[in-house]
């Protein structure tokens, strides 16, 4: 559930960056800042 509210929160280029590390989740927060 959380998988696609994080998605459409990151970027085009952070999408590839995140899904790359093996997770969106802990890698969207790190870059955006939160």
């Amino acid at each position: 559930m959380k998988r696609p509210e994080v998605l459409p929160q990151i970027p085009p280029p952070l999408a590839p960056r995140a899904r790359g590390f093996g997770g969106a989740v802990p890698v969207f927060p790190f870059d955006q800042g939160f």
